[in-house]
């Protein structure tokens, strides 16, 4: 039985949940011989309720109880936790000593403790008794939806339709997204026969928390309409061999694939050809304009579409699930025209065709494929030898997407980390530069007070390092790579004044190389062709450019301010790269001043001491030789760098929102190539990625 006030109250008890529920109780066990606290007890009991220890759960709230902390609320758990051991007479006692308690101590309200004692009955089979109760805890609060849920779902088992339906729309009010009550509402529906309001409820339910569709596979109450057209197609179930038999037309090996009894393990669902026919349409739809989060052009919208038009879907893959839980399943495709080509692997809905895994159409090869990101890998930085690092633009002065508006808007480090936190080829959180690694579990549990206790933590783990540059990292969707955005500080100066941001690529080279060779020939880019491809997605529309396309620039230039600029730029791109060293000593006998000066601005950035000493003996200006010994005596400073508080924003108008056509990247050609067999553009001269 589903019970959010006490979900609430352990919550309360419990903080921020991260999912360590066991190092947490491994702690608190190693310091049972000296003795718990009342807080500590509370705390322990709350854990072994959640693992099911409920004996010992009991022991600890008693435990607390009696050295009067939190009492009513400690009581009320052990009711809660003596209701789930089945020992009722034991719960109603706790309940009432509860009762009691919060007279005096208020930690507990009437409306709570009615509400659970309602819940008790319940379960006690007291279903009219169990009702009244929930009617009393409406008015104490009329606006909780769990009391709504709870009184709808009574009054459904009492045969009481009218009065069901009418009090889980009431839930559903009073919280939009309680997935719960859409889902009561659709088993309530089907019960009685009513085939069109089940599938629409349950639809509703399962966009939530797709879940429900194998909850309700199992669920008596939809067997009066489970065969029925309009419901079957959400549930999940065996196809009929006769439904499958279309996808032997598909292609020649199609066959002999799908008959293999291993792949069902793999989690690989077969589709009916209705169920392939209506996904196509929706695919089409999201690659008018591309998914939210993404950033598409008019080309590389049209190339997508015109891939889609041949590829058909033929079956479901495993699923993958975001730190916040939100479930999406991979897609497999056959190409209607190349055959051959054998299978496509879009690892959800949000990857564009190009961005597709060509796997070989064999039980092995779709078991490798899919053995790479299923289930996905937890990384460290160590295990991931593969590094990319490329120039993204100035702060400001290039573009992405408004979600408020139609257009564009400059690009800052606010706008950066908000397209970010809704890109679907990323996960949302992220972490500074005092963190090596991801801090962050794989996947945060559901609790009450979500969103406010993520962006407290997410305050705590962007910190940054002292005398790091600054960086806010984050993790991509299913390869599990580390994306860094790092931001390099107008303070050390550089030619046009604004803040130099460069992205990093942590990853493990993937096997799948086709479909990055196929997108640097496509529409001219240069990335590394071992990259992942949701790595490939989320850096999509970016300039990517590398420190070897910067330095052909500066081995050509000859003004000084044009060296200065490039020097910065080449100089973030390699801060830690000992090599750029023999860059920086070529210029420091240039002959402009404007150039020896960047590479002290440069050298004191990075904190580059030795480069600052050889300038003192070199340096033929008397006074910068003398300011450069100066900082050598005083030590460099470490500047601290937030881009979130530099100085004025961007002067930003409405009518400056400019659409995002085809030039706001450069692309070799409007029209796409046809691949057959790729060359990997050598030039990095491309629109969507620059040179490694």
């Amino acid at each position: 039985m589903h019970d959010p006030q006490l979900e609430a109250t352990m919550a309360e008890i419990r903080g921020f949940d991260l999912g360590d529920d066991a190092e947490l109780l491994a702690r608190l066990d190693a310091r049972l011989p000296q003795g718990l606290t009342g807080e500590e007890q509370l705390l322990r009991g709350a854990l072994l309720l959640r693992a099911g220890q409920l004996d010992d759960a009991v022991r600890c709230f008693e435990d607390a109880a009696v050295q009067g902390h939190a009492r009513s609320r400690a009581l009320y758990l052990e009711s809660c936790a003596l209701r789930r051991a089945e020992r009722m007479d034991e719960a109603r006692r706790a309940l009432d000593r509860a009762r009691e308690a919060a007279a005096s101590d208020g930690l507990s309200s009437p409306g709570e403790l009615e509400h659970a004692r309602a819940l008790l009955e319940w379960q006690a089979g007291e279903r009219e008794q169990a009702l009244a109760m929930i009617d009393r805890a409406l008015e104490h609060d009329p606006g909780s939806a769990a009391r709504w849920l709870h009184r709808g779902q009574l009054l459904a088992e009492l045969d009481r339709v009218d009065e069901a339906r009418k009090a889980l729309e009431r839930a559903v009010r009073e919280e939009q997204d309680l997935d719960l009550a859409m889902y009561e509402r659709a088993a309530l529906e089907a019960k009685v026969g009513e085939v069109g309001a089940a599938a629409d409820w349950l639809a509703k339910a399962c966009r939530l928390r797709p879940s429900h569709r194998r909850r309700a596979s199992e669920d008596l109450r939809f067997e009066p309409v489970r065969a029925e057209p309009a419901l079957s197609e959400l549930l999940v179930r065996v196809r009929a061999p006769a439904e499958l038999a279309w996808l032997d037309d598909v292609a020649p090996w199609m066959g002999a694939l799908r008959r293999d009894p291993d792949l069902a393990a793999l989690g690989i669902e077969w589709l009916t050809e209705a169920e392939s026919e209506r996904i196509l349409p929706i695919l089409l739809v999201e690659h008018e304009k591309g998914p939210v989060g993404t950033i598409h052009t008019q080309v590389t919208l049209r190339r997508s579409r015109s891939m889609l038009a041949t590829r058909r879907a033929v079956a479901w893959g495993p699923v993958s699930r975001s730190r916040e839980r939100v479930e999406e399943r991979c897609l497999l495709f056959v190409d209607a025209v190349r055959q051959q080509d054998g299978l496509w692997l879009a690892l959800s809905e949000s990857y564009p065709p190009f961005l597709w895994i060509r796997v070989e159409p064999r039980p092995g090869g779709l078991r490798r494929a899919l053995g790479e990101y299923f289930p996905p890998p937890r990384l460290r930085r160590v295990d991931m030898p593969g590094r990319a690092r490329g120039f993204v633009g100035y702060g400001g002065r290039f573009f992405i997407p408004s979600p408020y508006a139609r257009g564009v808007e400059p690009a800052t480090i606010a706008e950066l980390d908000r397209h970010f936190s809704i890109n679907p080829f990323v996960d949302s959180c992220s972490w500074g530069s005092a963190f090596d690694d991801d801090p962050w579990p794989d996947e945060i549990p559901e609790q009450p007070g979500l969103t406010l206790k993520v962006g407290q933590r997410q305050a705590v783990v962007g910190q940054q390092g002292r005398g790091h540059v600054w960086s806010l990292t984050r993790r991509t969707r299913h390869s599990r790579s580390y994306l860094t955005i790092e931001v390099h500080g107008s303070v050390h100066g550089s030619d046009t004044g604004d803040d130099i941001y460069v992205a990093e690529v942590r990853y493990r080279p993937s096997p799948h190389t086709w479909a990055v060779k196929a997108m640097n020939t496509m529409f001219g880019c240069d990335y590394p062709i071992d990259l992942p491809v949701d790595v490939v997605g989320a850096l999509m529309g970016f300039q990517f450019a590398g420190a070897g396309d910067f330095e052909a620039e500066l081995a050509k230039a000859t003004d000084p301010e044009q060296i200065a600029g490039l020097l910065y730029v080449v100089s973030a791109l390699r801060h830690d790269d000992l090599g750029a060293f023999a860059l920086l000593r070529k210029c420091l006998e240039h002959p402009s001043p404007v150039v020896r000066g960047t590479v002290a601005d440069i050298a004191m950035a990075y904190n580059y001491e030795v480069l600052l000493e050889e300038m003192t003996l070199r340096e033929p200006d008397a006074e910068l030789q003398a300011e450069l010994q100066e900082v050598l005596d005083e030590g460099i400073p470490i500047v601290e760098h937030d881009p979130f508080d530099d100085g004025e924003d961007v002067e930003y108008q409405e009518d400056d929102a400019t659409e995002l056509e085809d030039a706001d990247v450069i692309v070799e050609s409007d029209e796409p190539v046809e691949v057959d067999e790729v060359d990997v553009i050598e030039d990095g001269s491309g629109a969507y990625g620059g040179a490694r």
